[in-house]
């Protein structure tokens, strides 16, 4: 009778543990604010651009509720994946503005990545918003504005981004704010002129 009573007071106090485990793991997740959520979908998204997994990265974004063309941001992503290695991405959130349900994601970011033949380095920077709507009760990227994070590859996709109030305004830009070319800049310039050609110019030209 004594084993009996051990056995049932034993089960009585791990159900108990138990529940209290499960009830902890609800708060947790019932405490999770919209804005970490967001946080949350666009770390996964980050990851999966830098790891180039184009299906994990698209399953962060809604083609119902794209506003803007969902096609020629998906080709776009695949062109950066294809022509881009990725070396480091750095972020920094500035801010999330909320509109109901919708969350405004403002993300200051420096990323380096090798693209070309001869597998250039190159290094870019800006200040972009990232608009997340909440669908099934999961958050999916719908929107992007100002200085152009993914898809940068794209010309066509260039076109489809508006510019936003203070985002990095680049030497030469084009539609979205997409750097161009460097700036060649000329320096120690001279030019000695003889009463014969050849007249003696020099400089130095620093990019």
């Amino acid at each position: 009778m004594v084993r009996v009573l051990v056995v049932i007071t034993f089960l009585l106090v791990s159900s108990v543990a138990f529940a209290a485990t499960e009830f902890d793991r609800d708060i947790v997740v019932k405490n999770q604010s919209r804005n970490d959520k967001v946080k949350l979908v666009f770390n996964e998204m980050m990851q999966s651009y830098e790891d180039e997994e184009l299906k994990e990265f698209f399953e962060f974004v809604s083609e119902d509720r794209f506003i803007q063309d969902y096609m020629v941001f998906y080709d776009a992503i695949d062109k950066d994946l294809r022509v881009y290695d990725i070396l480091n991405v750095d972020t920094w959130i500035n801010k999330i503005e909320d509109d109901g349900v919708k969350r405004y994601l403002y993300v200051k970011w420096e990323k380096r990545f090798l693209s070309g033949a001869q597998y250039t380095e190159t290094s870019q920077f800006g200040y972009s918003r990232f608009l997340f709507d909440e669908i099934n009760g999961e958050y999916k990227l719908i929107e992007l504005a100002g200085n152009i994070f993914w898809g940068s590859s794209s010309a066509e996709w260039q076109e489809e981004v508006a510019e936003i109030a203070g985002q990095e305004v680049y030497p030469e830009t084009t539609p979205g704010g997409t750097a161009g070319l460097p700036d060649l800049v000329v320096r120690n310039f001279s030019c000695i002129l003889y009463e014969t050609p050849p007249t003696s110019i020099s400089f130095d030209l620093v990019n």
